[in-house]
């Protein structure tokens, strides 16, 4: 899990499909703040949340600005869940359903997902960026980076059989760091 092998089935499958993209490999990053100290590639960034649902069989794959934070009144009201009841997935079951380790979270985790169960929910801000517009993600690992174009994600995201939510209320609010 997590190795060279995991790279290279998600370039396989890009390639499969003809998306054009580029991988920069690199120093291990497990959080957001770590690959932002080191942050060498264009395009907006997103973080990438493994949510899951207690005594309910849920999981969902949040696709979100990282300069935002989780609105969790606002998410468990989409998902149909009380708050209480919506945790972050643990190592475990990340690992579980989606074949990867801390740091290594992507759009394209769900390459991982042979049961197709996990749901992917993408915010407005992934929703509105144009499709020529570069971004980049992990590359199911956390020691590589792949950059492309928004419209080739999506073109990844409608290939793959899991359902991709794309809500029109918001579910995100700003982050203040002296909070």
């Amino acid at each position: 899990m997590n190795g060279p092998e995991d790279k290279k089935k998600l370039t396989d499958y890009l390639d499969s499909l003809g998306i054009a993209y580029e991988i920069e490999d690199h120093e291990a990053y497990y959080t957001v703040e770590d690959a932002n100290a080191n942050r060498v590639w264009p395009g907006p960034g997103f973080k990438n949340l493994f949510l899951t649902v207690k005594k309910r069989d849920e999981s969902y794959l949040v696709v979100m600005q990282e300069d935002l934070r989780i609105d969790y009144k606002e998410f468990s009201h989409l998902v149909g869940c009380s708050r209480n009841k919506l945790h972050f997935g643990s190592d475990e079951k990340l690992a579980e359903k989606l074949g990867i380790v801390q740091g290594a979270g992507s759009v394209f985790n769900i390459l991982n997902n042979e049961e197709h169960d996990v749901v992917v929910i993408l915010d407005e801000v992934f929703q509105s960026t144009p499709d020529e517009e570069l971004t980049c993600f992990p590359a199911n690992v956390n020691d590589a980076t792949i950059t492309l174009t928004m419209g080739e994600v999506r073109r990844f995201l409608k290939s793959m059989p899991n359902r991709v939510m794309e809500p029109e209320e918001d579910f995100t609010e700003q982050f203040d760091p002296m909070e």
